[in-house]
């Protein structure tokens, strides 16, 4: 058995609830939030998976912005009925809307970056520099007994991922988020056959910030061990109710009434 990556952020977040929603298959409450989440996920990973295709056809930094813009109004036209069918029930126009204006900032604050680079070099390189090799990339590993779907790979031969975070950070980085991508370098660093990546990134979305995770060695063993802890979970084992005694991340959990049922 392996344990997909992205559940070792949930079980820092609470144990209890990958019991609940993963082996149990029970349904968080806060439908809408996990809506909202899942649209400006979604949505900013299609225009990047477009702005791919968008390369090799521009002629400078302004055509690309033209392009960007044209490709984001199409994208919002359909994102509503792609997850309908997700989310039977909810009016979900104002997540899309709410969730393009973000995106339309994401893209102003790209083609600030870009023309800065372009003081340095030529078009052609500076698009290499700020377009991802890889988007959804599937890793898998018998050796780590781990599964991941990375969002963005960035590099080459000095490859790294960065997983894309929709929600309001603290003032650091969670560490739900820390085990998350520590555990994707860890699947690319095997998957390409890299000795080492030393670090990769965590993008929140909503303040357009990408921050550093240093893949120390620390890190790497606590990755280990939280699989193991969910590898028990999901073959179960029943863990206790959340020990971190935080009301905060209890109050922000669709779960909690059925954690103290069972």
């Amino acid at each position: 058995m392996k344990v997909n990556a992205s559940s070792l952020g949930s079980y820092a977040f609470c144990p209890r609830s990958v019991y609940l929603s993963d082996y149990l298959g029970i349904a968080p409450s806060n439908e809408a939030e996990l809506a909202e989440g899942l649209i400006g996920h979604g949505i900013r990973k299609e225009l990047f998976l477009r702005q791919r295709s968008l390369l090799g056809k521009v002629g400078d930094a302004a055509e690309l912005e033209v392009l960007l813009r044209s490709e984001l109004v199409d994208i919002s036209c359909k994102a509503a009925s792609v997850y309908s069918k997700r989310f039977p029930g909810i009016d979900l126009k104002l997540f899309v809307s709410a969730a393009c204006s973000e995106v339309s900032e994401d893209i102003t604050a790209l083609m600030e970056r870009l023309q800065y680079m372009l003081s340095d070099m030529d078009l052609d390189k500076a698009l290499r520099n700020i377009t991802p090799v890889e988007v959804d990339y599937y890793v898998s590993s018998d050796t780590l007994g781990l599964t991941g779907l990375i969002d963005l790979v960035y590099g080459g031969k000095n490859s790294y991922p960065v997983e894309l975070k929709t929600c309001t950070p603290s003032d650091t980085i969670w560490e739900g988020d820390k085990l998350q991508v520590c555990a994707y370098s860890m699947l690319l660093e095997e998957s390409l056959g890299l000795k080492t990546i030393p670090h990769g990134f965590v993008e929140y979305t909503r303040i357009r910030e990408r921050r550093p995770v240093v893949n120390m060695e620390k890190l790497r063993e606590k990755v280990l061990g939280v699989r193991d802890c969910v590898l028990d979970i999901l073959g179960g084992t029943t863990p206790d109710i959340c020990p971190h005694g935080s009301g905060r991340k209890c109050s922000s959990c669709g779960l909690t009434d059925k954690c103290y049922e069972i």
